[in-house]
């Protein structure tokens, strides 16, 4: 039996409400990042997201920034962009 808070975090409601709120917090970032390629993909994402969530496989974990020469680059790590949402 899954825990209701996985199943909470799983719903339709709050994976679209996370999607959506991803987008907008990086829309102005460059078009060859994560999210862009999550857009392309969702459809295809999305039930594979929930699947590997709902079964325990998804690794969240927090987003490292890096900063070269002044600038700041925010590596790719997968689970990033949903964990930012949900443990805000």
């Amino acid at each position: 039996m899954r825990s209701p808070l996985i199943e909470l975090f799983t719903s339709d409601d709050v994976i679209d409400h996370a999607y959506q709120w991803v987008c907008v917090r990086r829309q102005h970032y460059h078009f060859n990042n994560d999210v862009s390629q999550l857009r392309r993909w969702w459809e295809v994402k999305k039930p594979l997201l929930v699947a590997q969530i709902r079964a325990g496989t998804y690794r969240f974990r927090a987003q490292r920034v890096v900063h070269s020469q002044g600038e700041v680059i925010r590596n790719k790590l997968e689970g990033s962009i949903f964990c930012q949402y949900l443990f805000v």
